[in-house]
């Protein structure tokens, strides 16, 4: 995952970008989060140097930050999501 962490690292970023931007589908506070989660989420790129410490595989930077940053951010993104769709659906 450690060859992945760059792509990880970018796909929050362009998530952060769209809601800065457009603050359309993510209102802008998520946006800062999103910045802060793709830094976090490069941090996993030092699981390539290393097999032991905190940039290893298993380690606090390696794994731990880096996937509690992109789990967290996945989550909250998801259920502002969802919240923002049962507010803008017809009542039945």
């Amino acid at each position: 995952m450690g060859m992945a962490a760059p792509l990880g690292s970018v796909l929050l970023a362009a998530f952060a970008v769209i809601a800065l931007r457009d603050g359309m589908v993510w209102p802008r506070w998520l946006a800062g989060l999103g910045a802060v989660a793709a830094l976090a989420y490069l941090l996993r790129v030092g699981t390539l140097f290393t097999a032991e410490g905190a940039f290893a595989a298993d380690g606090l930077l390696g794994f731990w930050l880096p996937v509690l940053a992109i789990a967290a951010w996945v989550s909250v993104a998801s259920v502002v999501l969802a919240l923002g769709l049962r507010r803008q659906s017809p009542s039945i």
